[in-house]
């Protein structure tokens, strides 16, 4: 990766996290160890916002050689990710479909070995089931603010 692609994708991000409902920077990084120390290659997000953990999950994803699938069902926050998305280089590595995730899921073809959810939080366990056909032994899964 170019400096200059390196220092586009962290201007974007930080123009990108000004918002409340994004990903925390800790989140996001912790999200990018996990991806990478599981060594993932196929992801799912459920809600995607403005597209900062995306980008994060992208990054990741782009080192293991993986995709990531960001699920988001506003159309405006969908186009608004994809738009980060592609400003930040991503577009081959992280595809953002808008839709119910619960629609979604079932429709995306093979399986997957890294699962975050970030969207609405009374839904998590209808997420995890509509994805559990498609989760591989051993997938990765993490349910943002969630306490345990």
């Amino acid at each position: 990766m170019t400096d200059r692609l390196l220092q586009a994708r962290e201007s974007l991000l930080k123009r990108i996290r000004r918002t409340r409902m994004s990903t925390t920077p800790g989140d996001a990084m912790l999200l990018r160890i996990l991806i990478q120390t599981a060594r993932a290659r196929r992801g799912i997000e459920v809600g995607v916002f403005a597209g900062y953990g995306a980008i994060h999950m992208g990054i990741a994803f782009e080192r293991t050689g993986g995709r990531l699938y960001s699920l988001e069902i506003d159309p405006k926050r969908a186009a608004t990710a994809q738009s980060n998305v592609r400003q930040a280089g991503l577009e081959k590595t992280v595809a953002v479909l808008c839709g119910d995730a619960l629609e979604l899921i079932p429709r995306l073809r093979g399986r997957f070995d890294f699962l975050f959810l970030d969207a609405v939080k009374r839904d998590y366990l209808r997420y995890l089931k509509a994805a559990e056909p498609k989760l591989k032994p051993g997938a990765v899964v993490v349910a943002d603010n969630v306490i345990v």
